[in-house]
């Protein structure tokens, strides 16, 4: 998980200045279990929460290249 690009994202949402995210592969797969749909700025911190916990579990549990077979 990259800390940094996560504290920008946050940023982002609060000041409305999108730099990028730079999600990490198990990010991006976590982002994809849970549609986006119109949510206020504090619902997508807590969404983007969410996703960071689901993000290290599949870490935690898979390697890179099972996670990348999910895209494939």
């Amino acid at each position: 998980m990259d800390i940094r690009a996560t504290g920008r994202v946050i940023k982002g949402v609060v000041t409305g200045d999108n730099q990028g995210g730079g999600s990490t592969i198990s990010q991006q797969l976590a982002k994809m279990l849970f549609p986006r749909e119109k949510m206020t700025k504090i619902e997508l911190v807590k969404r983007k929460f969410k996703e960071w916990i689901i993000a290290t579990r599949l870490e935690k549990s898979y390697t890179k290249e099972e996670i990348i077979d999910v895209f494939q």
